[in-house]
């Protein structure tokens, strides 16, 4: 679900849910980039590294978001 970017040392997600997480996480969210077509947006972090260890964590269950933090930053 995400995207590698070679001239920086970014992670890139389309997902809504990956992304709060990581942001839920401390990840630090640059900015959103427009995808082609322009129907969806990449959500831009910093720290490619940490987010791909985060977003294992997330898609096999393991990471563990308090509730009312992922509630709140999904406003």
């Amino acid at each position: 679900m995400h995207e590698e970017n070679m001239t920086e040392d970014v992670f890139k997600t389309k997902d809504l849910s990956e992304a709060t997480a990581l942001y839920c996480c401390d990840c630090c969210l640059l900015r959103l980039e427009p995808h082609s077509g322009g129907r969806s947006s990449y959500f831009v972090f910093a720290d490619k590294e940490s987010c791909e260890e985060l977003s294992q964590g997330d898609w096999s269950g393991e990471l563990k978001v308090p509730a009312l933090l992922y509630s709140n930053a999904m406003r």
